[in-house]
């Protein structure tokens, strides 16, 4: 069984190949049935773009770069007239059709960022994606069908966790965390440290947080660490956010929500700063200055198929 979830501002669409099909607009407390049946989803497609040179008289060609182009989604949706009453299918006509097309080009709103949820029958994967242009219905004889292209920016398709409430404490102490991902792609992560007690006096509370990979890929990876030297003060956070290319941004929340403090920090190193790694990454932190704090990580398992 198959079945794409398609959420956007107009509420939400499920497509299925069985037939669970249904529509619930945003302001609706429960879904109403419709007759849509999805077929042909491909969830992987992926074409790369490559730079190259090449040179009078050489075979082939030198390839300077490889990346990965935007996501296709590729989906058919086809139904009927029918429609349900007390329970009971009854065939519908030509004037339900038409209500079920405007239904579907409602839910999947052209060039508007929907949220794609996606249950293979083994596991739930989300997207976010957007249609460029809306298909052409085709009715033959009492069936009408259309084919849906939604293109993801971001190629990937994730599930996001949270481990909450990891006690730092301790001057000069080390403390130890091991997360597990399912992903098969290296992902970025969002560490929050909450002040719970003051720092001793003297301190500015120095947070070094450091990972290695110890599951399948850890051959491949050095430890890499990031060292934060902020005040953290009880009730204050300091939010650190983790991207591509080296990059993390970090801001500190006083007590009243206001952000009092904003980096931005890029490292010039082939090591990827603070990242999970497929398998088991163990985070160390060493926390300097005392004090009581709390850490939160928002983790994703990224996929390039699934």
């Amino acid at each position: 069984m198959n079945i794409l979830k398609i959420i956007s501002q107009k509420g939400e669409l499920v497509l299925s190949d069985v037939n669970v099909s249904s529509i619930k607009p945003a302001e609706a407390d429960e879904s109403e049935w419709m007759p849509f049946a999805l077929s042909g989803f491909d969830p992987n497609s992926q074409a790369t773009t490559q730079d190259a040179v090449s040179v009078i008289d050489m075979d082939g060609q030198h390839t300077i770069s490889s990346r990965l182009n935007q996501k296709p989604l590729v989906f058919t949706v086809s139904f009927s007239g029918e429609y349900m009453e007390n329970g009971v299918i009854i065939g519908g006509g030509v004037a339900k059709m038409h209500e079920y097309r405007r239904a579907i080009i409602k839910y999947i709103p052209l060039n508007e960022i929907i949220e794609c949820e996606y249950n293979n029958g083994n596991d739930v994967y989300y997207i976010n994606a957007r249609l460029t242009e809306i298909p052409v219905f085709n009715t033959v004889g009492s069936l009408s069908s259309a084919t849906f292209t939604l293109i993801a920016d971001y190629p990937f398709w994730h599930q996001t966790f949270t481990i909450e409430n990891m006690q730092l404490s301790g001057i000069a102490s080390i403390n130890y965390f091991d997360i597990e991902t399912k992903g098969d792609l290296i992902s970025p992560v969002n560490l929050q440290i909450t002040g719970i007690t003051e720092p001793e006096a003297g301190w500015e509370g120095t947070f070094i947080a450091i990972t290695s990979t110890i599951g399948r890929y850890a051959e491949d990876i050095e430890s890499t660490g990031l060292q934060i030297t902020r005040r953290i003060k009880a009730g204050e956070k300091l939010i650190i956010n983790s991207g591509f290319n080296n990059q993390y941004f970090v801001n500190r929340v006083d007590v009243s929500g206001k952000v009092s403090l904003a980096m931005n920090y890029v490292k010039h190193s082939r090591n990827t700063l603070l990242h999970n790694y497929p398998g088991v990454t163990r985070w160390a932190f060493l926390t300097l200055g005392g004090g009581v704090y709390s850490a939160n990580i928002t983790c994703e398992n990224l996929y390039s198929g699934v």
